[in-house]
């Protein structure tokens, strides 16, 4: 039976209410200003790639919708639980889209995420007025880019590549606090999971559809990228209804990892089974990181629900798996592994050629010759670098890789752009940081809660786990594509908490 403060009316929680016609004409004048200039520029930028109707379409739908949430002053769970299906649907919509068109429209995405910042600011300040936790959080990460600030003073950046590179650090915590500005009410729940529980059908058809049939699905899809399988495990690597691989093993594993929670705290043994399909096509996405990664976060997450004893149990057959898988893949693709270790310079004398390990090298090199605070924002291995300023790799020689114009590969990785461009000292507070939220995560899903709220925090910590360690192969905090679905359920587990703590004292 679901508790009460579960339901509609509980659900919601308690926000503050911001009535007065000052602060309300400030916001509204602020959100419209910004909104304008952004709409206007993405509309410019979509008339450039033939692709502004849906464009202006979606980010219309964004702008009035937080327009009237702005000046209504307080908003239903609809309408802040609108913001999240909207940018759900437009990660599957813009990834789709990508494979019939070859248009990248993931700055809608983007744009839409900034069109809205201004109604997480009442929500961020509610957060520091209740959480003594995430206040000290805030000032930390405040010193954070005000460090980052001072680097590209200090170092080589250029002006306008380091404001984008900035509004580019920015995108993981307008998405957190996404998580908190949502309510997330029970008919949002009932939704998400009844799409968990079906996702994986059409998922699956499309993969069979490109293993079985690949001339009709690239005739059909001609734009996907669906690379043949390092390993020579599978016909090729599955994207299923995305454009690349990436997006597959991220989505197949997050919900494969959530899958396994909801089955765990008792959402019903089901879930197992549903996870075991989710996990099946992260196999077929061939991405090794995603892969590891889940079934560390799953193992995590069941260990904290089941005490020490299971944790301790889970680590030991956790070895053993991987013992044995490791004697078996050695065994059976040896000359597979050898040619992958040989791309990372692990073994042979030739020049390494591998594009994340070039990048955490340079990286490593940057950060010492530019000490203390780096070579400053825009300048390596980031959104601003990629798009506006090249000169640091052209002055490393990074012309001489034959992937440094033709794959998409200079934004790889996450933590190279911080250790290059903000130097160690700043990186390692960031990197603190991001594990805080993740050992907050932890702290409360041991707590006794009702079951229903720790599946949120057992949720919260699984999706921020999976995503840090993902972090060091992946740019997963910084694209909203790939981090929207790990990273909002820290702000709903909060706000569970708050809402039943609150039905707990009227009781």
């Amino acid at each position: 039976m679901k508790s009460q403060w579960f339901g509609r009316s509980a659900a919601i929680g308690q926000y503050p209410t911001y009535n007065s016609f000052s602060v309300l004409g400030v916001l509204a004048f602020i959100f419209i200003a910004i909104a304008l200039v952004l709409l206007a520029a993405l509309l410019g930028a979509s008339l450039a790639v033939g692709f502004w109707p849906l464009a202006a379409a979606l980010v219309g739908g964004v702008f009035v919708l937080g327009f009237y949430a702005v000046l209504a002053g307080r908003s239903g769970p609809g309408l802040r639980d609108s913001f999240f299906w909207l940018a759900f649907v437009l990660i599957f919509a813009i990834d789709s889209s990508r494979k019939f068109t070859g248009y990248s429209a993931n700055f809608v995405l983007e744009f839409s995420l900034i069109l809205v910042a201004p109604l997480l600011v009442p929500t961020l300040a509610r957060l520091l007025a209740e959480s003594r936790f995430f206040k000290w959080w805030f000032a930390g990460l405040s010193v954070f880019f005000m460090l980052s600030i001072l680097s590209s003073f200090f170092g080589r950046s250029h002006g306008l590549a380091a404001v984008y590179q900035f509004l580019t650090n920015l995108k993981v915590i307008l998405v957190l606090l996404l998580g908190f500005y949502i309510v997330w009410s029970a008919r949002t729940n009932a939704a998400f999971w009844w799409i968990v529980r079906w996702l994986w059908l059409p998922t699956a058809l499309l993969v069979a559809w490109q293993w079985s049939h690949p001339s009709s699905y690239f005739a059909v899809m001609p734009y996907a990228t669906a690379s043949a399988d390092t390993l020579q495990l599978f016909p090729s690597r599955a994207v299923g209804p995305f454009h690349h691989p990436t997006y597959l093993g991220l989505y197949m594993g997050v919900l494969s990892v959530f899958c396994v929670v909801n089955a765990a705290s008792g959402g019903g043994r089901r879930y197992y089974l549903i996870g075991l399909c989710y996990f099946l096509l992260l196999l077929a996405s061939t991405q090794r990181q995603e892969t590891v990664t889940a079934v560390i976060a799953a193992t995590a997450a069941v260990s904290l629900l089941h005490g020490k004893k299971f944790a301790l149990r889970s680590a030991i057959v956790g070895l053993v798996a991987v013992a044995a898988l490791g004697g078996a893949a050695w065994l059976f693709i040896q000359d597979n592994l050898m040619r992958e270790a040989t791309r990372w310079g692990i073994v042979g004398h030739s020049a390494i050629q591998q594009p994340r390990q070039v990048l955490y090298m340079h990286a490593v090199e940057i950060a010492d010759q530019y000490a203390p605070l780096g070579s400053g924002l825009g300048t390596f291995a980031g959104a601003g670098a990629q798009k506006f300023d090249i000169s640091l790799y052209l002055d490393r020689g990074f012309a001489r890789y034959p992937w440094f114009y033709e794959q998409n590969v200079l934004m790889d990785t996450y933590w190279t752009n911080f250790l290059a461009e903000t130097g160690w000292a700043t990186t390692a507070l960031l990197i603190i940081l991001m594990l805080l939220l993740v050992g907050f995560a932890a702290r409360h899903s041991l707590r006794k809660y009702p079951i229903e709220v720790r599946r949120f925090w057992l949720m919260a910590f699984a999706g921020l786990l999976f995503t840090f360690l993902l972090s060091l192969t992946s740019p997963s905090f910084q694209d909203p594509g790939l981090f929207l679905i790990p990273g909002i359920f820290l702000g709903v587990a909060y706000n569970r908490t708050v809402a039943w703590k609150k039905s707990e004292k009227k009781g």
